[in-house]
């Protein structure tokens, strides 16, 4: 982004060049327009200069090859679960039989009577 030109660059799809002061919505392309060419021109090579785009793809390949051995060396048809899933003993969440409401009730009470003494 460069004041309010916005630039969406990729080696693999052509660029798309918003005015957000003309187009807030970003519903007009001017990557084309010859209006913008110099701005556009100015903008890709600064992107280009920012990013070792050679580096940058390799490293995106070998990320996903790594992922792709993980899922591999999973169970076959499912992917790996990331999120943690600490377990729960049900069995200190709610009542049980054997044990009326009023008991577990009282016991997450304070007592009023030997709190004042």
């Amino acid at each position: 982004m460069r004041g309010r030109l916005k630039l969406f660059y990729s080696e693999n799809d052509p660029s798309i060049l918003f005015d957000l002061d003309a187009d807030p919505d970003e519903l007009t392309n001017l990557s084309d327009n010859p209006n913008y060419a110099q701005a556009m021109e100015e903008m890709l090579a600064e992107a280009r200069d920012a990013w070792n785009i050679t580096t940058l793809k390799t490293q995106i390949v070998k990320d996903q090859d790594r992922r792709r051995l993980i899922y591999r060396s999973h169970k076959i048809g499912q992917p790996p679960v990331w999120d943690f899933q600490p377990h729960t003993d049900a069995s200190k969440q709610y009542v049980r039989a054997g044990r009326w409401t009023t008991e577990v009730e009282a016991g997450a009470h304070l007592d009023l009577q030997k709190a004042s003494e």
